[in-house]
């Protein structure tokens, strides 16, 4: 019977898959995967800067920063577009009519 290595086993799921282990032959397949993360974090980015950050940390010296960064709270806004596909293909059909609709400024 052979014995399940856990400290093997954690080491294996704790680290995130090279490109290389996905085993992805296809250009195609690999420029599509990074143009989806690249898509998420740019959705991810532009959800965060819409709601801005609140939460500011001070440390002793006086000097602060964001207590949690832009993408961290835009991928947490973006996690409720994404509860399914349908959903989230309103979500980007809202962005596109955002964009397409004209602002109109200076109407008198």
């Amino acid at each position: 019977k052979p014995v399940l290595n856990i400290s093997k086993l954690r080491d294996s799921t704790a680290r995130a898959a090279p490109i290389e282990d996905l085993n992805f032959k296809n250009d195609g397949k690999i420029m599509l995967l990074i143009a989806i993360v690249v898509m998420a974090y740019v959705l991810s980015l532009k959800e965060a800067f819409e709601k801005g950050s609140l939460k500011q940390k001070v440390y002793r010296n006086g000097s602060h920063s964001m207590s949690v960064s832009f993408f961290r709270q835009g991928i947490t806004s973006l996690r409720r577009h994404v509860q399914s596909l349908a959903q989230f293909i309103r979500y980007l059909e809202s962005i596109a009519q955002s964009l397409l609709t004209p602002q109109w400024m200076y109407v008198q």
